[in-house]
């Protein structure tokens, strides 16, 4: 439970505009905990400010499930990791690529690839199982 608080306000401040961390390290800060959603965009990309408003308006949904929104410019290391056109990609919290979208992606689609996780799956069983 404390984690989903951690992680929602994680979530919030990327909607601000304040990336909790930087650097090749951005996606080993969060192995284990969280499931970063990556927006790899150029400056000014009309596709990324879309994704940006889908994802804002899923954010209850999104932190239910550990994700993280995290914004990376193509020309960065984690942009060109993923990139190095608009991509929108889904990381599982051990660290690998789930899923990659080359256009914005409705959240929907997003919790229903994570809730189709093992993980995930295992999650869901052990909250059910508190209730």
């Amino acid at each position: 439970m404390r984690t989903h608080a951690v992680i929602a306000g994680i979530v919030m401040s990327m909607f601000a505009g304040q990336a909790p961390a930087t650097g090749a390290d951005t996606l080993e800060a969060y192995r284990w905990r969280a499931r970063p959603v990556l927006v790899v965009a150029a400056p000014g990309d009309a596709r990324a400010d879309a994704q940006k408003g889908l994802m804002e308006a899923a954010r209850a949904e999104l932190a239910a499930r550990d994700v993280v929104v995290i914004e990376a410019d193509p020309s960065t290391p984690l942009g060109r990791r993923f990139g190095p056109a608009f991509s929108v990609v889904l990381v599982g919290k051990d660290g690998g690529e789930k899923a990659r979208w080359r256009e914005p992606v409705d959240p929907q689609a997003i919790a229903r690839e994570i809730d189709g996780m093992p993980m995930r799956r295992e999650e869901m069983r052990r909250e059910k199982g508190r209730s």
